[in-house]
């Protein structure tokens, strides 16, 4: 019977912390930030408990721990900045702000400059970390580490939950969150308690739209050779544009929608192969944003976090699915 060297003891350790963790996030992020009435706290309780048997099936995966690169922290720290710049002096929308500087630095290439492409992942992370409200990370200094920090998470874990949907938020949300609370205990800056917001957006139209987003992020990639940071923020930039220029009561509701089913688009077909899986998915995101009531508005990652957790409760139930499944033979 062989044992495990030194080295995969500790590796083997270090993945399942690294995998413990994220479950932690997940739960603790979801449990926190979503409180519903009536039918939808069904529906809170069933993605919840889906996401966390989708982690139970990633569990076993291989798991590469990279090492930290300046390719990945510089981009990240950049994203972040300018993320947050556009949303607290621009006035923008913390979805539009994030689409417009996620498409600004895929367009790089476009311009000749061919490097920029192995940017766009670690800028987007970044961006999604800046865009917290100043009330949330206060002063540039914060929001620059919270930016090194989603740099350094991903340009490590990039190989963690490889192909899942909405994980560069969810980085983002991590690092954000870690500045506050470095923010907190070192300076006693505590973030305020903002009052429970209510997106109410009139209508289901987040559903199918959410729905449709994430089936058309897909096909820029597949079909049309687009980058995915291109696929989600150059249609939502187009889309939030329009909504904001025709001053529409629901642009930024609307956008978030498209937004956050962008991010569930970005799923890899080796995770979850049906459009139409795909579309339902991000229709229960649309679902769960529908009557958001969060008690953290203003931080960045949220959307991403929540579209997370919409594609690993997706994994979970194709995976129950699979074994409830009778056998062929």
């Amino acid at each position: 019977m062989s044992t495990a060297s030194p080295d995969e003891s500790r590796a083997l350790v270090l993945s399942s912390a690294i995998r413990l963790f994220f479950a932690l996030v997940i739960s603790a992020f979801f449990a926190d930030a979503y409180f519903f009435d009536g039918w939808l706290i069904t529906v809170d309780v069933l993605v919840l408990g889906f996401a966390l048997l989708g982690m139970l099936t990633l569990w076993n995966e291989p798991m590469k721990i990279r090492p930290v690169t300046l390719s990945a922290t510089l981009p990240a720290v950049a994203g972040a900045a300018l993320g947050h710049v556009l949303m607290t002096y621009g006035g923008l929308h913390p979805a539009l702000a994030g689409a417009l500087a996620g498409s600004l630095c895929a367009a790089l290439p476009l311009l000749g400059l061919q490097r920029a492409s192995a940017w766009a992942a670690p800028f987007y992370v970044g961006v999604f970390a800046g865009t917290s409200a100043a009330v949330i990370l206060h002063g540039a200094v914060w929001v620059l580490l919270a930016g090194l920090m989603a740099g350094v998470l991903w340009s490590t874990l990039t190989d963690v939950w490889s192909g899942i949907g909405g994980k560069m938020g969810l980085t983002g949300f991590i690092s954000a969150t870690t500045m506050v609370l470095f923010n907190e205990m070192i300076l006693g800056n505590r973030p305020p308690v903002l009052p429970m917001q209510v997106v109410d957006l009139g209508h289901e139209l987040a559903v199918p739209l959410a729905a449709v987003s994430a089936i058309a992020t897909r096909g820029f990639v597949m079909r049309g050779g687009w980058s995915a940071v291109a696929a989600s923020a150059g249609p939502t930039a187009m889309l939030g544009m329009v909504l904001f220029g025709l001053d529409i009561a629901l642009a930024g509701p609307l956008t978030a929608a498209w937004y956050g089913g962008s991010f569930v688009g970005m799923t890899q077909p080796t995770r979850i192969q049906s459009p139409l899986a795909l579309g339902l998915t991000a229709a229960v995101f649309g679902v769960v944003l529908l009557r958001l009531q969060s008690t953290m508005v203003g931080w960045g990652g949220v959307l991403g976090s929540t579209a997370c957790t919409c594609v690993l409760a997706s994994l979970g139930l194709q995976a129950l699915l699979s074994r409830l499944r009778p056998a062929t033979h």
